[in-house]
């Protein structure tokens, strides 16, 4: 059959740690999933997640037909930025006169985005790039960066990406991404504002796995007054993916607590990473840290 889409993941090559992630998806996490399987909270790494990479450009250069029906593009990692494997398809594309009629969209942490060279996707039909936060605070450093890309990099980001959609905006597109979760439960609607203040789409969806980490490991009075702060929110009429992950969200926050042993492994897990990474729950969220480290009577 002819492929109208493809789906790129270059490597697991990351500079982010995000909790929510692993070593097939970031390298990072390696040592410190090495560290979690010892404690037995995490699945034992394997040899090919060290560094796994793939060729696709290298294939597409070689058998130029396989871009003949191809019409969107979806790139995400690891860190798809982190060298030039997007800059170059961009080339392969132009030299095989595709670029004009390809949709393409890169999802990225961000820190290694240089506006200069996102001048390059001009060619394309459609371009959007998909900057993954999770949270519209300092949560994002807990929960992706462990530090080393703090908030205020990513606010003077967000303040730069605004002004190059406005002198761009014939082009380029931007959406933030979110994936509601125990440690951002309580984030929903200032996430829609930083959105809308960037003039991004809201990308927010549920997250689903690992478990451990889903809404419903924490108390269901915790999430129910949440859900009656952001239940009468009237979501923006333009914005329609976010429209229905609300409603997803509003559901996910009223649903009763996961099973004595889920809610157990999401302590453990976020005890354990605070201790390896030596950053705290208590400095970002002293609400939540009081669930996860106060003891079950």
């Amino acid at each position: 059959n002819p492929i109208n889409h493809m789906f790129i993941n270059y490597s697991n090559i990351c500079n982010f740690k995000c909790r929510m992630c692993g070593p097939n998806y970031s390298n990072s996490l390696i040592p410190e999933h090495k560290h979690l399987h010892s404690l037995k909270l995490a699945k034992e790494v394997k040899v090919e997640s060290i560094k796994n990479r793939n060729f696709i450009n290298d294939y597409l250069k070689e058998n130029s037909q396989s871009l003949d029906n191809v019409n969107s593009i979806w790139i995400t990692g690891g860190e798809p930025l982190i060298d030039d494997s997007c800059y170059d398809l961009i080339d392969i594309l132009d030299d095989y006169d595709k670029s004009f009629d390809t949709d393409m969209v890169i999802t990225t942490n961000g820190s290694k985005i240089d506006l200069d060279k996102l001048q390059k996707f001009e060619s394309l039909k459609f371009f959007e790039l998909d900057l993954s936060l999770d949270a519209p605070n300092n949560m994002f450093e807990y929960m992706r960066s462990a530090g080393i890309f703090t908030w205020e990099q990513m606010s003077k980001l967000i303040d730069d990406l605004k002004h190059f959609k406005k002198e761009n905006s014939s082009w380029f597109h931007i959406c933030f991404n979110a994936s509601i979760q125990a440690y951002n439960f309580d984030t929903v609607l200032e996430f829609d504002k930083l959105c809308r203040d960037a003039g991004a789409l809201n990308n927010t969806r549920m997250l689903v796995f690992p478990e451990h980490f889903r809404l419903d490991v924490l108390p269901l009075e915790m999430r129910k007054e949440e859900l009656n702060k952001i239940k009468n929110y009237t979501v923006a009429t333009y914005d329609k993916r976010f429209k229905r992950s609300f409603d997803d969200i509003c559901l996910n926050l009223s649903k009763k607590q996961a099973s004595k042993e889920v809610v157990a492994k999401f302590k453990d897990f976020t005890k354990a990473q605070d201790k390896y990474r030596s950053m705290y729950l208590q400095d970002y969220h002293a609400n939540l840290a009081e669930f996860v480290y106060t003891k079950d009577q």
